[in-house]
């Protein structure tokens, strides 16, 4: 993470060579001829008998061939054409040490943002070095069978971190929140500032001062100058920036956006997390010993973590102690602070608009009977 990265997303606007089609392109001409060949029979064959069977003439046998080679031809050329946007994303990898894919799956990914609807497969994904994933994201949300692209840059983290989500307010719609999942209400966070302005901000109940370390003042302006466009998920390990829209590839303004996340946004994170603990994953990691119960107990041993993490917080101590520690082997959190809860009013208010419009429907079949 030391080393700037510099991205030249010239390879994009430079043509594409016969080189090029070679060594990034994907031959398919043996199967387009084999496709192409299995078509002309196949048309000629079905053709001729539909013509013979109302007049049997050579002519139409003729005219049966004709418009099969018209089509075995038309399907050749489209599957040798060059697909040059796939071969641009390929040299553009191949130039900068990246690997890039189609298509990865993508239908397993966790957190709110990537949990809902269906048909759920990344397109168009670069990884680039450390982790760094850059991609599309497509998805049919519930009830709809139009496709939904967004996308997104997963950043790695040193640490587990509790599930957080910053739900940005400029990107929402008319109804308000564009998440495909609804959350409860009483997980949301008001931060200091004009934070909230721009982010509804959702954590695990009880993580309240957690959140107030991992997204100290310098984190929150940082993300309301820079990302105010972008729903941010912080899940497990991974840090993931996401909005709507694919990336256009051949923009320029895309590749130095994504030098400034990965030269700026990703240390500045990897930073402020790499200290971090959870006091609760930390108490069930190390339960009391049967011989140690005995003892009588140093000052402040018998305070339950959270709440000896909630005075040092108030004091201004928090975890800034353990600032210049080595960190810290255990990196769990504890699992009330590891998934979000749902609320259900979303599948709710579906169902209820499903009944009504039946409803409606037939009544006014009825009327017009």
């Amino acid at each position: 993470m030391n080393e700037q990265l510099r991205i030249n997303p010239d390879a994009y606007t430079r043509p594409v060579s016969a080189d090029d089609r070679r060594e990034y392109g994907h031959d398919s001409s043996p199967l387009a001829w084999i496709v192409a060949g299995i078509t002309f029979v196949v048309l000629t064959l079905l053709l001729g008998s539909l013509f013979l069977h109302a007049d049997n003439r050579l002519w139409l046998w003729l005219l049966a061939a004709g418009i099969a080679a018209t089509v075995s031809i038309t399907t050749l050329v489209f599957m040798v054409l060059p697909d040059k946007r796939g071969i641009r994303s390929r040299r553009f990898a191949a130039e900068h040490g990246f690997v890039y894919a189609l298509s990865t799956g993508g239908s397993g990914m966790q957190g709110v943002l990537f949990e809902g609807g269906t048909k759920r497969h990344t397109k168009h994904a670069f990884s680039l070095p450390g982790g760094v994933v850059v991609s599309d994201f497509e998805f049919e949300p519930s009830g709809s069978n139009a496709t939904v692209t967004w996308r997104y840059i997963e950043l790695p983290l040193p640490r587990m971190l509790p599930h957080l989500v910053l739900d940005a307010t400029s990107n929402n719609g008319l109804f308000g929140t564009n998440l495909p999942q609804w959350l409860a209400q009483s997980q949301r966070i008001s931060l200091e500032g004009d934070f909230n302005q721009h982010f509804a901000l959702y954590a695990p109940r009880g993580y309240d001062f957690d959140v107030r370390y991992l997204l100290p003042p310098d984190s929150m302006a940082l993300l309301i100058d820079n990302l105010a466009q972008f729903d941010v998920e912080f899940f497990g390990d991974r840090m993931r920036i996401v909005t709507k829209g694919g990336w256009p590839h051949g923009d320029p303004q895309t590749w130095q956006f994504v030098e400034w996340v990965v030269n700026v946004l990703w240390p500045h994170f990897w930073q402020s997390t790499i200290r971090y603990e959870d006091a609760r994953a930390h108490h069930l990691q190390q339960p009391v010993r049967r011989a140690e119960t005995q003892a009588a107990p140093a000052p402040g041993d018998d305070q339950d973590p959270v709440e000896r993490f909630r005075e040092q917080w108030e004091r201004g101590e928090h975890m800034s102690a353990n600032a210049h520690a080595a960190p810290s082997s255990a990196g769990s959190v504890a699992p009330s602070g590891r998934k979000l809860s749902r609320s259900p009013w979303k599948t709710v208010l579906s169902a209820v608009a499903s009944i009504t419009m039946v409803v409606v429907l037939s009544v006014l079949w009825f009327l017009n009977r």
